[in-house]
Order: structure tokens, then sequence, then C-alpha cells
């Protein structure tokens, strides 16, 4: 799967860092910044460092904030282009390297090192509202479960601001440990799960700067739905995403932009899952031919060397276990485009051919079985079925 990254400046530009929270995390930061050098080489070393010398699971968050704060620059050059990755470990390894980024680099960051330390973390993409407007262009920050309850870190906002057209490092605690009320003044999810808000503002209301809760709305569990989305696959959370997405309301291009993305992926992981389905179907496929064959070929020998009567028997039935098994594997795949369709109607005279083989070694056999054993060497003739090798899908 390819991830699109797009780019931008969202750095908030009003900062207001409270003298009480800077007096509460002073500690915790002068240690955050004594991690060595040599341990601050890759996400394992951090976190190494910080289990190690941190306790609690909001002291270890906000030394991660805290060290990417200081450490990680925003990249002005970058904040308007579009970068593929293939992975988050390739935004990982980048922002590293270089010690610069823009939010994704930012919260994937934040994500990796607080998810190692057993912060449980999970990056969100969304838009914001600052000045009274919309930005058009996406944002990622983060959301963490500390102290018993999900609240909402920004480790972009929360690391400076861009003055004439220049970064400057200026910390914020305002956008680290953001309750969610607080949080969806500026920041709106595109997956309204996100919120963390049992009433969640619609896309609309968000747009306009409308974020009081409206208690006569459907009450939703967003820790029952994050608890779901933790047991779910990707596919299972990419539709339940869309859902929620596509019922709060889908107002502008940016929102549009993302519901194809997430559509995109959904139909992206439905084919990668169909044709790894294919593919081992194929090898099951292949492994009932060649077994078949391994009857025939004992057949033409005249069963010799000599085996049980139960033995033979089990052969025939192994191969009609596992072509049962193939036809299960086959109706498992659920979306298939039309490379996979014609590979399937080709495969298709395969296991036509295969059951008429089957068929006709399993008359022979009951006849044989049902035989005398002083006559059974009369009924043997050379008989060849050696169906070829499937091809796998790619």
């Amino acid at each position: 799967m390819r991830y699109k990254l797009t780019s931008i400046l969202l750095l908030y530009f009003t900062v207001l860092v409270s003298a009480q929270s800077t007096a509460r995390y002073v500690d915790t930061d002068v240690r955050a910044m004594q991690i060595p050098k040599a341990s601050t080489r890759t996400v394992e070393d951090i976190a190494t460092y910080i289990k190690a010398n941190f306790s609690t699971d909001e002291e270890k968050a906000r030394a991660a904030f805290y060290w990417i704060s200081q450490t990680i620059s925003y990249d002005i050059a970058s904040m308007n282009s579009t970068n593929y990755y293939e992975n988050e470990q390739q935004v990982v390894d980048e922002v590293m390297k270089s010690r610069k980024g823009v939010c994704m680099h930012y919260a994937t960051l934040m994500s990796w090192i607080c998810n190692r330390v057993g912060v449980k973390t999970f990056v969100v993409g969304g838009y914001t509202r600052q000045n009274g407007k919309v930005d058009i262009l996406s944002h990622a920050w983060n959301v963490s479960f500390v102290n018993g309850k999900w609240q909402i870190i920004d480790p972009t906002w929360g690391t400076g601001q861009i003055v004439n057209g220049k970064f400057v490092r200026q910390l914020n605690n305002e956008f680290f440990l953001m309750q969610p009320e607080e949080g969806i003044k500026s920041h709106c999810p595109f997956d309204p799960m996100w919120q963390l808000l049992q009433y969640p503002i619609d896309n609309n209301n968000f747009s306009k700067g409308i974020v009081a809760i409206d208690k006569s709305k459907p009450l939703f569990s967003f820790n029952d739905s994050i608890a779901a989305y933790e047991k779910a696959d990707e596919l299972t959370r990419q539709k339940a995403a869309l859902r929620r997405m596509e019922n709060n309301g889908i107002n502008s291009i940016l929102l549009q932009e993302n519901q194809h993305q997430i559509k995109n992926r959904i139909n992206s992981i439905q084919k990668n899952t169909s044709i790894e389905t294919f593919n081992n179907a194929v090898n099951t496929l292949n492994q009932a031919v060649n077994d078949l064959n391994e009857f025939i070929n004992y057949r033409n020998k005249q069963f010799t060397p000599k085996r049980s009567d139960a033995a033979l028997k089990l052969m025939l039935e192994n191969v009609e276990t596992i072509l049962a098994r193939y036809k299960t594997e086959v109706a498992g795949i659920t979306y298939a485009d039309a490379g996979i369709k014609y590979s399937l109607s080709e495969i298709n005279k395969t296991v036509q051919s295969l059951e008429e083989a089957l068929a006709e070694q399993r008359t022979f056999l009951d006849k044989y079985l049902s035989t005398a054993k002083i006559f059974r060497k009369s009924l043997f003739y050379n008989y060849n079925w050696m169906g070829a090798p499937l091809h796998q899908s790619k």
C-alpha cells in the first residue's frame, strides 16, 4: 500500500504556554533532553531509554512529545509538496535521518515511540480550523491513551511556529493531552470516532465554528468503537471509517479526496486479499492434482509395493478432502477483478477434468476392493492423467 503524504503548513500561530503547565512537566522535560546522543539513533533506542527512565504513561508520552518538539524541525521546504511512502517505516526513517518533517512525520514518529514504550497511540488524519477559517489542506496528529482515557496530542503544533517564512521552535503545551472538547475547536478528524466525543460534531458545524455539544443527537460510544477498531483487520477498519465519515457529512473537496482515498484503500486491500486467497487455492488444487497422479502412478504399478485396502481408500479420500478445501477457499474470494475471474474460469476446466478423473479412479478402486484378492491382478491396465501444474496469479 502506498501512503500519500501532502505536506502542508499547519503550525499554530498562537503560542500561549501556561506557567502551570510548564512547571508540571519541568522535571520530565529536563530528563527527556538528557537522552544520550547514542540513544537517539533509532526509534527503538529512544523507546528503550524512555522506558528505563520514566515511570508513568503520562511521563513517557511527555518525554516523547518534548524530545520531538526540541529535536525535530518543521520542514518548510516540503510543506506544500506531495510525497509517497510505501509504509510508515519509510516515514520514520526519513524523519530520523533528516531530523525534520511535516505533520505526518511528527505524528508517525510520536506514535512509534509511544507504542514502543507502552502508551497506546494512533495517528489521526483530519483537517483544522484556525483564525476563523478552515484550512484547505489536511493535517495529522495523535490520540493517546493516558491516565485511563483517550486524549489528543499534536506534536506539530506543539513544536513551534512559522514567522516570516522561517520555522521558530517554541514549545506549546496547549497541544499536549488536549481534552476532546477543546480539541474539536481546532481539530476535526476525517473519521469522527477520533473526536473522542459522545456527541460528535458534524463537518458542516465544524466548518462554521459551531462546536457546542448537542445532546439531542444519538449517543456515540467512541470507546467501544475504538476497542472494536483495535481488534479489527485493516479492511474492516477502513470500511467502518468510511461509513462513519460519510454519515458525518462530506461537505468539501478535502473530505471528498479523503473519501476517495479510503475507497481506493479498501479496493486495494480486497484485491490483494483475493489474490492471496486465489494463490492459496491454486496451491491446494495443485496438491490435489499431485496426489491423484500419485494414486494413478501407483495403480499403473499394480499397487506395488503392496498397501492395505484401508490405505488405498485413504489415498483417494485425501484427494477428495483437498478438492473440497480448494472449493471452500475459492468461495472465500469476495472481490474478483477481470484477471482473477478469467483465471478462475480457466481453472474450472482443470477442476472438471480432475473431478472426472477422480470419479473414474474411485469407480476402479471400488471394483478392485470388491473383487476377491486372487482375481485383482486381472483388473489392471495402464492409465494416465497428468494434470499440469497451475500458475499462480500475480
